[in-house]
C-alpha cells in the first residue's frame, strides 16, 4: 500500500513547495487548474487507498475578479494532508519540511498564527536559497544550516528573532553579516 501511496505523496509535497508564500493574509489565486489538480490528487488517493480525503479538497469562492482560491488556506490544507499521510503511511521516513513547524489553525487564530507561518516559511525559503548561493561563506552556510536545524521549534515572532540572535551570537555572525543573510 506504502508504495502505491508514495506518488501522489511526493506529488503533493511537490505541489506545496512550488505554492507561493503569500505576502498577504488574503492573497489568491486565480488559476483553477491549481485547485483542480490538487483535487484530482486526492481522488487517486482516495481510490487507491479505499479512504476518503476530501475533506482536504480546495474550492473556489466567487469574488469581483472570479472564482479564486486563498493561498494560505491552500498551503494548509496541502500541508495537513501531508502531515495525514506521513501519519498513517510513512511514520518510520524523515517528516517532509521538518523544519516547517506544524501548526493546527482554529478559526479565531487564523490570521494570527498564518503570519507566523508566513513568516517562518519566508525565512526557510531565505535560508535555503542562501545555503545554495555559491558566494555564501561556510561560516555562514553553518549558521544557516543551525538555524535551519531549529526552525521547527519556533512558535512565536518572538521566539523567532529570539533563535535568530542567539544562533548569530553562538556563531559569531555579527549583525551586519546576518543583516546581509537574511535580506
Amino acid at each position: 500500500m506504502k508504495e502505491k501511496i508514495r506518488p501522489v505523496y511526493q506529488e503533493l509535497q511537490g505541489y506545496l513547495s512550488q505554492t507561493p508564500i503569500p505576502q498577504a493574509p488574503y492573497e489568491s489565486i486565480g488559476d483553477e487548474s491549481i485547485w483542480n489538480q490538487l483535487n484530482q490528487s486526492i481522488d487517486e488517493l482516495n481510490e487507491v487507498t479505499g479512504k476518503d480525503y476530501s475533506k482536504f479538497k480546495v474550492y473556489a469562492s466567487k469574488g469581483m475578479t472570479g472564482e479564486s482560491i486563498n493561498i494560505a488556506a491552500y498551503r494548509s490544507k496541502l500541508g495537513g494532508l501531508i502531515d495525514r499521510l506521513h501519519a498513517e503511511y510513512f511514520v518510520d521516513e524523515p517528516k517532509p519540511f521538518s523544519s516547517t513547524p506544524t501548526t493546527i489553525i482554529s478559526q479565531g487564530q487564523f490570521q494570527e498564527q498564518s503570519t507566523q507561518v508566513f513568516m517562518l516559511l519566508e525565512v526557510q525559503e531565505k535560508i535555503l536559497k542562501r545555503l545554495s548561493d555559491e558566494n555564501t561563506t561556510l561560516e555562514e552556510k553553518n549558521f544557516l544550516k543551525k538555524l535551519k536545524e531549529n526552525l521547527g521549534s519556533v512558535r512565536s515572532v518572538v521566539e523567532l528573532i529570539g533563535l535568530i540572535l542567539s544562533t548569530a551570537r553562538a556563531m559569531n555572525i555579527n549583525l551586519d553579516s546576518l543583516i546581509n543573510l537574511l535580506k
